[in-house]
């Protein structure tokens, strides 16, 4: 869907104490960028160290094979 809209790239992020979310953006192919900024987080009701991540879409962008998602 976002490629269909025209978005060049995407930016997530995930609590440091939560790795396995990193794993599941990994998986999905977002590359970790190194940068970790502090967001809030509601159910920590605070701020928290948040690891960014991107996914370039722009033609041409590195992509894994079956990163993917099918859109019904």
């Amino acid at each position: 869907m976002a490629r269909a809209a025209g978005l060049a790239r995407l930016v997530a992020g995930h609590f440091a104490d939560n790795p396995a979310s990193g794993r599941v953006l990994a998986k999905a192919g977002f590359r970790p960028t190194g940068e970790v900024a502090m967001r809030y987080s509601a159910g920590r009701d605070g701020h928290a160290p948040c690891a960014e991540f991107v996914l370039e879409l722009a033609p041409g962008a590195e992509c894994r094979a079956g990163a993917e998602l099918a859109v019904a």
